[in-house]
């Protein structure tokens, strides 16, 4: 992309954003798509005279993106497992809203199910927590087995809510041998078996779909597969679309009345609103007033979607990062925030 060339006349991108470009209600971004841009590109360089590639260590493209002046920090913030805690509304699942309450890793928690599946999951067992416990801090310190574990659990479960089963979870996984596909269908088993009213609310939009040809977040989109009644493979389609469809557009929802009710209110502590990309929200604001960050968001994300939507059983909680550009961001931690 080149950037210089979309800048406008007084140095910016002003990139299009677009309510109606995705089925799900999430916004789409175009000219450039700001929702897609890599934090790092590389150029490699394949005929060196020893013959090996050398591989550029990159730049920051996200660097390129910078305040009006010095004075400022970019912020972002960004919304904490979205789509797993809209999970939680959905199925309303016990034992998921009492792990994201109590700041629980759940990909951590499938972790230790299938590591011990002599033990019964339970969050107050004293046995279980102790080995959850255990590879949280493996996790923590860098064990590369524990990380690679857990990342392929997570990544097992969004998997699992966009409707992919187990060959198509190998397949991301790396491994689409019989083996890999018996390890994704391991995880797939423990996720259900962890959470069991997750499959419960899969199984009743899948119902939807077959009863009506539609389904209704809680917020009222319809999104309508009437195609659906035609072929088997339409159908099976339609009820992965419409699990994910419940879960991405509710969370989506959420995000947007939180960007405008910040973009709205901004001026009270002299920042400003840039861009959203899906779950987070960014701009700019004054670094002496740095420390009036999370109070602000804590006002009109946590408690702004807490009153709007009280049937949500776990806080829409959030990260926040600061930074000199938008590509170099650092939490926001108590020390930076000190007035």
């Amino acid at each position: 992309i080149n950037l210089g060339k979309l800048a406008e006349i007084d140095g910016r991108i002003h990139a299009g954003f677009h309510l109606t470009g995705t089925a799900t209600g999430r916004l789409s971004s175009s000219k450039p798509n700001m929702q897609n841009i890599p934090k790092m590109m590389c150029n490699i360089t394949r005929n060196t005279p020893t013959g090996k590639m050398i591989i550029h260590p990159g730049f920051n493209v996200k660097d390129l993106f910078i305040p009006d002046n010095d004075n400022l920090l970019f912020w972002n913030a960004d919304i904490k497992a979205a789509e797993i805690r809209i999970l939680a509304f959905y199925s309303k699942d016990t034992r998921l809203i009492e792990a994201i309450n109590n700041g629980i890793d759940i990909h951590t928690v499938i972790l230790t199910h299938i590591k011990h599946s002599s033990i019964p999951v339970n969050l107050a067992d004293p046995e279980f927590m102790e080995n959850y416990n255990k590879y949280v801090v493996l996790k923590d310190g860098g064990d590369k087995e524990i990380s690679k574990f857990r990342d392929a659990v997570k990544r097992t479960v969004f998997g699992t809510l966009y409707g992919a089963r187990a060959p198509k979870i190998a397949e991301q996984l790396g491994d689409e041998s019989p083996a890999g596909v018996r390890f994704a269908q391991k995880i797939i088993d423990a996720i259900f078996k962890t959470f069991p009213e997750v499959q419960t609310y899969m199984t009743k939009t899948s119902e939807e779909v077959n009863n009506s040809h539609q389904v209704k977040t809680a917020f009222h989109r319809r999104r309508r597969f009437w195609m659906a009644q035609m072929y088997n493979s339409l159908l099976s389609r339609a009820i992965r679309e419409a699990v994910n469809f419940k879960i991405q557009s509710t969370a989506s929802d959420l995000v947007l009345m939180s960007l405008c009710d910040i973009t709205q209110n901004a001026a009270e502590i002299g920042a400003e609103v840039y861009l959203t990309v899906h779950d987070s929200i960014a701009g700019t604001i004054p670094k002496e007033n740095a420390h009036l960050l999370r109070p602000f968001l804590d006002k009109y994300i946590v408690e702004g979607t807490k009153s709007r939507f009280p049937d949500l059983p776990v806080p829409f909680a959030y990260d926040i990062e600061v930074g000199p550009t938008y590509g170099s961001l650092e939490p926001l931690e108590a020390k930076d925030i000190a007035a």
